[in-house]
């Protein structure tokens, strides 16, 4: 999903490369007081059409506006000239921010005061639950909240006897089990009582099953009755509503339900909306082989640029940005996005990163998808839902159009690009799983 060679289009944090949530009224009863975990203020402040005012001692990039119907409302830096020296990034106090002139990024490592140090666990710092801990989305947000040494973390995952749970606990995280699925929600309370806040998310069901608002309802519950204080739910627009029930996507809906249920209760809360995932791209709909090359194809048709973002690196720094100014996001619903793409667009940085012709094919019908993807086949249901997903975002946009979309760059530079994706996972267009940690 690339504009052409000649012309590209710039993300933030991003040289010349490819591509690249509004706080609204408190909502909730819950002490509104800033949490203990509180960080200084980094906000970039954009004005007017010239400079960039980085925070203190970065220096200044240049930006412009992108002038598409998605990114018209997208800020992008250009780098400015020479390299940096390493600093500190002023969002991320254990990230060392600097560019890389060879690869024409800005690279972020974590600096020696955190490297294989314990996480913390001063009772006095605030305790943060993870519900789904071992999923896509809760694997980074424990990550980042065990890295910022503002919090206690406790995961909270179906398996304890995983790789994962035991990196956890070597870091000091509490690591416990308990899973998502129904009729879950005293066994939940119980693991939620003591926390400050919680990280809620339901997994996206395979269609005919129907219970995930069931599934928030419970998770809601069960941190009102634990007495947390301020809960970030990972929701999704409601399509429903937004297209006057012309499409149906229930596994959007659903989040959005879920949300509309927690903001009716007395507690702080705020929402976090992903983009679509670049892992998908690897476990569910790899290239095929074609002639010298590959196909690579998607349930978007030619030249549709749409928000996509990798959830294992982008959620966790988002989430902490939120619990460390609880007053400042109250109520706010926050699209998290990597960078916004077409199929074109990602089949030719896939082609100039691996080395692989590779050719861009919709299957943006359910006719020319189950063809492409025939194991979805299977699934009428399935199948119907993820085309009916397709055309919303094409025909109404994957977010509300009041969608602060240029947030999560802001709050996170170093979110990862779709190339920068490729290239930290060596990928090739073989069929990859994540797992589950």
């Amino acid at each position: 999903m690339k504009p052409s060679p000649c012309k590209r289009r710039h993300s933030i944090g991003e040289a010349p490369g490819r591509r690249g949530a509004c706080p609204g009224a408190g909502n909730g009863r819950a002490s509104d007081r800033e949490s203990p975990g509180r960080t200084s203020d980094r906000h970039l402040d954009f004005t007017g059409n010239k400079n960039m005012e980085l925070p203190r001692n970065q220096p200044a990039l240049a930006y412009r506006v992108q002038r598409t119907e998605w990114e018209d409302r997208y800020l992008t830096a250009l780098t400015a000239p020479g390299a940096l020296s390493p600093r500190t990034w002023p969002a991320h106090p254990n990230i060392s921010v600097a560019f890389d002139t060879e690869r024409s990024l800005f690279m972020a490592t974590l600096t020696s005061d955190r490297k294989g140090k314990k996480m913390s666990n001063d009772p006095e710092l605030p305790l943060i639950t993870v519900v789904g801990a071992s999923g896509k989305q809760g694997r980074s947000v424990v990550d980042s909240l065990a890295r910022s040494g503002r919090y206690r973390v406790r995961a909270l995952a179906r398996r304890l006897d995983t790789a994962l749970a035991q990196q956890w606990r070597d870091a000091g995280v509490d690591v416990r089990s308990v899973g998502i699925q129904p009729g879950m929600e005293r066994d939940l309370a119980a693991a939620l009582r003591g926390s400050y806040g919680a990280f809620l998310m339901t997994p996206n069901l395979v269609p005919p099953a129907d219970y995930e608002f069931a599934l928030g309802r419970e998770q809601a519950d069960a941190a009102l009755a634990a007495g947390v204080q301020h809960v970030v739910f990972s929701s999704l627009e409601n399509v429903e509503k937004r297209t006057a029930g012309r499409k149906l996507v229930p596994h959007f809906t659903s989040k959005a339900l879920v949300e509309e249920y927690i903001r009716g209760l007395p507690i702080t809360s705020s929402f976090v909306y992903m983009a679509f995932f670049y892992s998908n791209i690897m476990e569910f709909f790899p290239p095929a082989s074609k002639g010298d090359g590959l196909k690579f194809s998607l349930y978007l048709p030619h030249h549709a640029r749409q928000p996509f973002v990798d959830p294992m690196t982008a959620t966790g720094p988002a989430v902490v940005e939120i619990f460390a100014h609880p007053q400042q996001y109250a109520g706010a619903s926050l699209p998290i996005i990597g960078e916004i793409l077409s199929g074109d667009d990602m089949a030719a940085t896939f082609e100039r990163v691996t080395g692989i012709r590779t050719v861009y094919e919709p299957a943006y019908t359910s006719e020319s998808f189950v063809r492409t993807f025939p194991a979805f086949g299977a699934n009428e249901h399935l199948t119907r839902e993820l085309i009916g997903m397709a055309e919303y975002a094409v025909e109404y946009g994957y977010y509300a159009e009041d969608r602060d979309i240029a947030w999560s760059r802001q709050v996170d530079p170093q979110a990862l690009t779709w190339e920068q994706f490729l290239i930290r996972h060596k990928w090739r267009g073989a069929q990859t799983t994540f797992g589950s940690g």
